[in-house]
């Protein structure tokens, strides 16, 4: 295929399109859709010649597919790769409410010392 145009200065460059190799030129793709081998129409034999059939397509939202797949990479790796802190306390909440029952049993414990009972709390069965 030869390719012309005035706009980009091309004149008549040659070009190969086959099954995986498309063109690419400004906002279109050439791609070979199939090849057959030509007959004569007449004794239906082939008569040694080829024939290709091309597809022209344009993707104009190609840009936002690429914007959409990179969006998925980074939030795969902030969901994934981000020490869970960064979006919260990193657990500070939970270490105090344990340190509150921790305390208040502990005070419960003074008071049971007197009557000769123990209070064993969650954080020291499973020491």
């Amino acid at each position: 295929m030869r390719l012309t145009d005035e706009k980009s200065g091309i004149h008549d460059e040659p070009h190969t399109i086959s099954m995986n190799e498309p063109l690419t030129h400004r906002e279109f793709t050439f791609y070979q859709s199939s090849y057959n081998r030509h007959r004569d129409p007449r004794t239906m034999e082939e008569d040694g010649q080829f024939q290709s059939v091309f597809q022209v397509a344009t993707d104009p939202g190609r840009r936002v597919k690429y914007a959409g797949c990179v969006l998925v990479v980074l939030g795969a790796f902030v969901q994934f790769y981000m020490r869970a802190g960064l979006f919260s306390d990193g657990g500070k909440r939970e270490r105090e409410r344990i340190e509150a029952r921790v305390r208040k049993r502990a005070g419960m414990n003074s008071a049971a010392l007197g009557s000769g009972v123990e209070v064993v709390t969650e954080s020291e069965e499973t020491l």
